[in-house]
């Protein structure tokens, strides 16, 4: 299972899994997973999300710590969050970075914010998530957009709004498309934001392209709108709606419809 994706400061695409870390440098593939019998390892093979920073690959893990792996030595250090909590036991889900700094967003354990240049770890509380959890991080110029199953919430990590909230059923991502919040949803498709009515506002596709689903995820390069689904991956873009599905008689369709998680690299490769 492909967890997530980042590249490095050297141009190498780096993919996270179930099953260890993968640098793919356009033609091979190293790999890197946790080894009882050597010092320099990674914590546990189940990495659950990825961020490159000055040269250091974050990487995320199912056992709740953060291993920092040098993209130039592959020497490995960690983050230890028992340092700052005896009691803390929960997996790391996302990390994103904010003004210089990493926040990390952990399965029932809050938020945390990691300053590299001091390594220190302190726990982040903000108002209006109330604590719920979050299923989406973005950054928005100097903002930080924490996306829960209900609401859609802006931050500075000190003070914090509500952009939209609903009772109508769950988010489960969003992505600024042309200026207006798009959402995925559990179950009821996908959604954008009016900006003049402050509504959402049901996106309706042809007959032939509905089976969408439960949507997993977005992405956009700015102009193209991708949604990886329960069902394929849906293309739009302007007014055409372009739906992607796996067909063991063709070679070159998806391998599966689950699409779990998407990257569009530097060159428009998604």
């Amino acid at each position: 299972t492909i967890t997530a994706f980042q590249k490095d400061h050297k141009g190498y695409m780096w993919m996270g899994t179930a099953e260890g870390l993968h640098r793919y440098d356009g033609k091979f593939f190293k790999i890197f997973k946790h080894n009882e019998n050597q010092r320099n390892t990674l914590t546990d093979s189940y990495i659950t999300d990825l961020l490159s920073h000055d040269g250091t690959m974050y990487i995320g893990n199912n056992l709740g710590s953060i291993d920092l792996l040098d993209e130039t030595t592959y020497k490995v250090k960690r983050i230890d969050f028992k340092k700052a909590d005896s009691s803390f036991d929960n997996a790391i889900q996302q990390m994103v970075l904010y003004k210089n700094k990493i926040i990390i967003d952990t399965d029932g354990g809050g938020l945390w914010q990691y300053d590299p240049e001091q390594s220190t770890l302190r726990r982040v509380q903000i108002l209006d998530l109330e604590n719920k959890d979050v299923v989406q991080m973005h950054t928005e110029g100097n903002k930080l957009l924490l996306l829960t199953q209900k609401s859609l919430v802006s931050t500075d990590l000190y003070d914090s709004e509500i952009i939209h909230q609903t009772a109508q059923f769950s988010f489960s991502s969003v992505c600024k498309y042309k200026g207006e919040f798009w959402f995925g949803t559990h179950s009821r498709g996908l959604y954008r934001l009016d900006r003049l009515s402050n509504q959402l506002k049901q996106i309706k596709f042809p007959p032939k392209k509905r089976r969408i689903g439960y949507v997993n995820t977005l992405s956009t390069d700015g102009k193209t709108m991708w949604v990886g689904t329960e069902g394929g991956l849906l293309r739009i873009e302007e007014e055409r709606v372009e739906l992607y599905v796996a067909d063991r008689l063709r070679p070159y369709s998806l391998v599966d419809n689950q699409v779990s998680n998407l990257w569009v690299d530097p060159s428009g490769i998604l």
